[in-house]
């Protein structure tokens, strides 16, 4: 190879690849980010001063007529290192996005939920996540950071979240203790026998569960929009809704695929005896359909 042509191969060599485009750079923050951020960006900049310096050594090294295998491998080497480095920077952009996303420790993203869900929602697809290659083997899932976000909206606006205590649960149901009381004491004298005294009867009252779902309908200009956010779309469709859901189950619900309320643990109610304690009491209004003062006072 003569030197024209070397330097036409280490110009090539040098000139960007298609579909590689340096984005660390341009896209991190090293103020006030991450300690290992700072340390990546740094580090790159480095190579990058290293990299343009011993370039210009190669170039001289060219005119002087040295074998060109050793300056391939010096580009090899340099530009591999690059590489590894933009690639760093990479994962540390996604991480500080997620990091943005997810506040207070909070899982990453799932690309995957989140493409198959989306795929469900513009074209009806039913893919399933965990098998992405087979739809007759599973459905769609809300993906994980949507279900989350879902849940945090709720929070402000169901007024039964903001009083009462929500309990997360693994399984179909929950199980409280009450304490029925019986636990027995007695008076002795310093040297009598201490005889066996009667212990508390426990019993448990259980709490059954359901599952409320939505399947909004989205217009197809809203699917093609780019520029609507679809995650934050759907997340605004489901939680006023769930909410009045919540909160009408917590006061009346049936006990059909949703818990009981707790009216209906008042007498005459379909949960009345299955408190430990009794069914709730309840005093008549003294006028049908209306509310008397006299009712009131009485309360």
């Amino acid at each position: 190879m003569n030197t024209s042509s070397f330097i036409a191969a280490l110009a090539a060599a040098l000139t960007p690849r298609a579909g590689f485009v340096p984005r660390g750079l341009m896209f991190v923050r090293a103020e006030g980010a991450m300690p290992e951020v700072k340390a990546l960006v740094e580090t790159l900049q480095k190579a990058f001063h290293d990299f343009k310096a011993e370039h210009t050594k190669q170039l001289e090294i060219v005119k002087a007529g040295l074998p060109a295998s050793d300056i391939a491998a010096k580009v090899t080497k340099i530009d591999a290192h690059v590489e590894e480095l933009q690639k760093a920077i990479d994962d540390a952009n996604i991480k500080i996005a997620a990091t943005q996303m997810n506040a207070g420790g909070k899982q990453l993203r799932d690309a995957q939920y989140t493409e198959a869900f989306n795929a469900h929602v513009k074209r009806g697809d039913v893919n399933a996540a965990l098998n992405k290659g087979a739809d007759e083997q599973g459905g769609y899932l809300t993906p994980v950071e949507w279900d989350r976000t879902i849940t945090d909206k709720l929070v402000p606006i169901s007024p039964m979240r903001q009083i009462c205590r929500v309990q997360s649960v693994s399984k179909a149901g929950f199980s409280k203790l009450f304490n029925m009381g019986g636990t027995a004491s007695g008076w002795v004298g310093e040297t009598e026998e201490r005889k066996q005294t009667g212990t508390a009867q426990f019993k448990s009252l259980t709490f059954g569960s359901g599952e409320i779902y939505a399947n909004p309908a989205a217009t197809q200009q809203i699917l093609d929009d780019s520029e609507i956010d679809l995650q934050t779309w759907f997340a605004d469709e489901v939680q006023a809704e769930f909410a009045k859901q919540e909160g009408r189950a917590f006061l009346d619900g049936d006990g059909e695929n949703k818990p009981c309320g707790i009216l209906q643990y008042v007498k005459g109610g379909v949960a009345e005896k299955k408190h430990p304690f009794g069914e709730i009491g309840i005093v008549g209004s003294g006028t049908a359909g209306a509310i008397s003062s006299d009712a009131i006072i009485d309360l």
